[in-house]
């Protein structure tokens, strides 16, 4: 679980501060960040109750730069 975590805080890192999402799909930036994207994507699914897919469409649609 405590991979899952450190993963889980890299894509916070890869949406926030790097702005993965204007570039990659979710299992590209899972790839990127060394994540599996089955558990992560559960992970977020928990936190956040939507999928890391639709999490990152939300972020490219309302925070992408024109």
């Amino acid at each position: 679980m405590e991979k899952t975590m450190k993963d889980y805080a890299a894509f916070e890192r890869a949406m926030n501060e790097d702005r993965l999402y204007q570039k990659y799909d979710f299992k590209e930036i899972c790839q990127r960040i060394g994540a599996d994207p089955y558990f992560l994507n559960e992970l977020i699914i928990g936190e956040l109750g939507f999928s890391g897919q639709d999490l990152v469409d939300y972020y490219y649609s309302n925070f992408r730069q024109i």
